[in-house]
Formats: C-alpha cells, structure tokens, sequence
C-alpha cells in the first residue's frame, strides 16, 4: 500500500457506514435534510453548521432514525445549559427524548450535558451525539 492509499483509508469518505433516512420532517430544510441523510448514510460525521442553522433538529432527527433503524437507545450530549431546550424541541417536532442527570435511561433518546457523561455506561448505547 502506497502513502495515498493509506490517506484514502482515514478518510470520512472512503465507505459508507450507515443506512438511508428512514423519517425526515416536511418542515426541514433542504440543507438539513441533506446532512442529515449524509451522516446516516456515511454512519459517521459531523455537523458543523452556523448558530441559527437548526443543529438540535438536525441531532434529534439523527437520533430518531437510528432508533428506528435498531431499536436501541442513542444519548445526546449537550452543553450544560442546552438539555432541558433539547428535549422541549424534540417534543415540538414529536420525537420522544428525556433528560437524565444521573445516568438513568427513560426512553430510546437521552439527553444529557457533557458533565453528567460520566454517569453513563457507554454500552447502553449504539450511538452518541454530540
């Protein structure tokens, strides 16, 4: 294997991980919709759009689908402040997310903040979202 080879194996490119969308909301963006259905696809990424671009329905639509893709349990991470609106939004949009503090799961999503992480067993979970 040569150096470009190598390279091409470490990218986020190089295979798709993933599964195709199984629920996308009609109130979603074209550009959510479509990093939405590339994260889900690739199995992996990262959403580094602006403030005001929709990331929490972004995250919680991700969430959404890989829950009905397996029927397992998926954590979001947020900044301290941000839990407690993270499960308000998702409310909004129907999907079904809890907040936890002490490492309690209470449904599919759990939400939780960076500093509660700890009180988490990571293999309660097939995925986590940050």
């Amino acid at each position: 294997m040569n150096y470009t080879e190598f390279l091409e194996r470490k990218t986020q490119l190089a295979g798709n991980y993933g599964f195709k969308s199984l629920w996308l909301p009609d109130c979603m963006f074209d550009y959510q919709k479509y990093l939405v259905d590339w994260q889900l696809f690739k199995g992996k990424g990262f959403t580094g759009a602006g403030t005001g671009m929709g990331k929490t329905l972004m995250q919680l639509v991700t969430a959404q689908n890989v829950v009905q893709h397996t029927n397992k349990n998926v954590l979001i991470l947020t900044p301290l402040s941000v839990s407690r609106q993270t499960v308000e939004e998702a409310a909004k949009f129907g999907i079904e997310a809890h907040q936890s503090r002490d490492g309690e799961i209470k449904g599919k999503i759990t939400v939780t903040n960076y500093h509660q992480l700890s009180k988490f067993n990571p293999n309660d979970f097939v995925a986590c979202l940050v």
